[in-house]
């Protein structure tokens, strides 16, 4: 078992702190498992569609930052360029 299987609660995840898990959960993600077999850019869509405000490129880096275990801005240049694409194609 590694040591991103022994995390059981999403806030206990880099960059998810209770308010960040409360609208996870909200759209059905309700474990660190879950998230990331939903993947970031899924969770986010979710999230927007379930009227989670002040959603912003940084919570997008977030997400992707917990699924792989570092902090959002730690993330590789190409992942950043990837979720800023990703994010001004949904932006409304």
């Amino acid at each position: 078992m590694n040591e991103l299987d022994q995390i059981k609660e999403l806030h206990d995840m880099l960059n998810i702190g209770l308010g960040f898990e409360k609208d996870l959960k909200k759209v059905g993600i309700n474990t660190p498992d879950e998230l990331r077999k939903v993947g970031s850019k899924e969770a986010f869509l979710r999230l927007k569609r379930g009227g989670v405000q002040n959603l912003n490129l940084n919570k997008l880096a977030a997400l992707e930052g917990a699924i792989r275990n570092v902090k959002k801005y730690a993330l590789d240049e190409s992942t950043r360029e990837d979720m800023e694409e990703f994010y001004m194609t949904y932006e409304l």
